[in-house]
């Protein structure tokens, strides 16, 4: 069956969220974000309604003894709600994990992300949102720290910005990078860099460290 048609044939309460699993498993797999599969969430939310109709007045019966065709109705019911809405929650914890994850990839640069032929056709509004709400939250964060100030003894590591790269801390404070695509004027605490394309600079990295993974600097 494919994952953006539900098929009318017969099948069993949770299939479509396996293959809503199955979906995001290849994603994970392959390192990719397909497109949001709305038609698919759409027919699990309304399996969901179904069985919730379904356990229902089974469940307003608790009072009497159940049968045991009652009794089996109500644990495939029950099984089969918790299946779909773990399979729903799963399906969008994994894409916003990977949206995050393309986020910091490119140095916290919502436009890079938002305008990328690759991704913004894949989000669904929701997750578009998710991003904007999620950078401002980022850019507040970074703000903070950024009025961090210890004075002269602390030099330049009074200044701290959390979109840098911390997992592996830079050896010097200072790098030299080539220009590979054009970036301008780009204005840093010491002052304005005129970045020429293919020229090379001997910059802070802190203050260049977005350029470099955006690729408009390359390391030398």
């Amino acid at each position: 069956m494919s994952s953006t048609h539900v098929s009318t044939e017969t099948r069993m309460f949770g299939d479509l969220s396996a293959t809503l699993i199955q979906e995001s498993r290849r994603a994970s797999s392959t390192n990719t974000l397909p497109k949001y599969n709305q038609p698919l969430i759409h027919a699990i939310t309304r399996e969901i309604q179904f069985l919730d109709n379904a356990l229902d007045p089974l469940v307003a019966s608790a009072e009497r003894v159940l049968t045991p065709g009652e009794l089996c109705a109500v644990t495939i019911y029950s099984t089969s709600l918790t299946h779909n809405r773990r399979s729903l929650v799963a399906y969008h914890y994994h894409r916003l994990n990977m949206l995050k994850s393309m986020y910091w990839a490119s140095g916290c640069a919502l436009p890079l992300v938002l305008n990328a032929s690759h991704i913004r056709p894949n989000l669904s509004p929701a997750e578009v949102d998710f991003l904007r709400e999620y950078d401002d939250v980022v850019k507040q964060f970074r703000d903070e720290f950024k009025e961090i100030s210890g004075g002269d003894d602390l030099g330049e590591l009074a200044s701290v910005d959390v979109t840098s790269d911390i997992l592996t801390p830079p050896k010097d404070l200072h790098v030299l990078v080539r220009v590979v695509r054009p970036c301008g004027a780009v204005a840093t605490e010491l002052g304005t860099i005129e970045f020429r394309m293919g020229e090379r600079y001997l910059v802070r990295k802190i203050d260049v460290e977005h350029l470099i993974i955006q690729g408009y600097l390359d390391i030398v």
